[in-house]
């Protein structure tokens, strides 16, 4: 019983000590991600890129099991695969303005 609670003392100093290091980190995070915003645009372009091709392509598999069986697959979700594919293709081209600092 007095190692349990000897290693909980433990534990709650060991984690007042690092929680500096924890909030340097996450400020260092923090202001990397404000910091570089057109690094963050285009991951989320290539994201979207990525997904949407996934998507179409996958509405074409979709598409190829309906017609062996419609039963199985219906149409519904081949067309909804195919519009969230669309979509997500038409999302990554949309040009994005980035606000001038003064």
């Amino acid at each position: 019983m007095k190692k349990i609670i000897q290693f909980r003392w433990l534990l709650l100093i060991f984690l007042f000590l690092s929680i500096p290091a924890v909030a340097q980190s996450i400020g260092d995070v923090a202001g990397a991600l404000f910091g570089g915003g057109m690094e963050i645009t285009s991951i989320i372009r290539t994201i979207c890129i990525i997904a949407g091709v996934a998507l179409i392509f996958a509405s074409l598999l979709q598409y190829k099991k309906h017609r062996n069986n419609p039963i199985e697959v219906p149409i519904s979700t081949v067309l909804l695969s195919l519009i969230a594919g669309l979509a997500l293709l038409a999302l990554a081209f949309v040009p994005i303005q980035i606000p001038s600092s003064k």
